[in-house]
């Protein structure tokens, strides 16, 4: 009963040490345990836009290889691609890195080309066209959203040096103002001042008047008695 059980563990361990290797295996050839076999064809762009080993090649949404390898060439990057054998792919198709999802899952996707046109062969180059980067497009989306909310946190901040302007202004009026009015107080004050100086310039003159009056008035009458006595 005791050999049995161990037996079964060891059996049971055994698996489980192949499932692994299988997965291991799986991950590092991209998914295939045996080389897919067909022909190779070369795809150059200016950015694989993080197109690895082991996507997809999809011609109108039916995989028809995967990219065998990825590599530098004349100031560009190259995938190669593994093509099935029974499919032909007109010399004039294009190829180009497609998104198929949000999350960032790529593919190469070619187009149908002209059927009568020849064939694509093993070592041939397709034309590619280069697409929108979604992350550098999510990218710039981040930078606008950075831009308009510095826009919008700048709006109060400029709300506030008008006030700010405004009240000073404001202030500024109005200790002008207040100035006005003291300096127009002051000039009243003056004129009033200068009024009662010349009265009382008039009444010390009509006072001198008098008094001059007076004594000749009283000379006169001296005078005249003299000549009477």
């Amino acid at each position: 009963m005791n050999n049995s059980q161990q037996a079964i563990r060891v059996g049971l361990f055994f698996v489980l040490g192949l499932a692994l290797a299988w997965i291991t295996f799986e991950s590092l050839n991209g998914g295939k345990l045996f080389k897919q076999s067909g022909y190779t064809i070369i795809a150059g762009f200016s950015n694989l836009k993080g197109l690895k080993v082991g996507d997809d090649v999809l011609m109108a949404g039916v995989k028809i290889g995967s990219v065998g390898t990825t590599r530098l060439g004349n100031q560009r990057v190259e995938a190669v691609l593994t093509i099935l054998p029974k499919v032909k792919i007109p010399n004039d198709a294009i190829a180009s890195v497609e998104v198929s999802s949000l999350l960032g899952a790529n593919y190469l996707g070619v187009t149908f080309g002209t059927p009568t046109a020849p064939p694509l062969n093993d070592g041939d180059e397709i034309k590619t066209k280069n697409t929108i980067d979604m992350n550098e497009v999510i990218s710039q989306l981040g930078n606008l959203g950075s831009k308009l909310e510095q826009v919008m946190g700048e709006i109060p901040e400029d709300r506030q040096a008008r006030h700010r302007q405004r009240s000073e202004a404001h202030r500024d009026r109005q200790q002008s103002a207040g100035y006005h009015v003291e300096n127009e107080k002051w000039r009243r004050h003056s004129r009033s001042l200068d009024q009662r100086r010349q009265v009382a310039r008039r009444t010390r003159r009509h006072r001198r008047g008098d008094q001059a009056s007076g004594r000749r008035r009283a000379h006169f009458h001296e005078r005249h008695q003299g000549y009477r006595g």
